[in-house]
């Protein structure tokens, strides 16, 4: 068998794997480049530039074949993102408190 008749497995939902011949596994790219960018406004600069980071290397994965790679780094990005968005939330939230109840009316 050449190795361009290759089967490749693809996931059809709830652990459905079927063979697929000759088709190249080309699964769509989830980065959440777009999530990591709108984070970047977030007040948690160290945590979001990590997200950017992943989003970006899961990008390059994707774009030289890595895909199992290239999902891995997606995950992370959105991990992360999320962390980076529920501390930005907490640090604006404990700023407003701060800020006022130590307010002189």
């Amino acid at each position: 068998m050449s190795l361009k008749n290759r089967g490749t497995l693809r996931a059809h939902g709830a652990g459905v794997w079927t063979t697929v011949w000759g088709a190249s596994p080309t699964t769509p790219l989830r980065s959440y480049l777009f999530l990591t960018i709108l984070t970047c406004f977030c007040p948690a600069y160290p945590v979001n530039i990590v997200a950017l980071v992943f989003s970006v290397l899961s990008r390059n994965s994707y774009y030289e074949g890595d895909y199992e790679g290239s999902m891995r780094l997606g995950r992370k990005a959105l991990h992360v993102a999320i962390a980076s968005i529920i501390i930005g939330l907490l640090c604006i939230m404990i700023f407003c408190i701060v800020h006022f109840t130590t307010m002189d009316f």
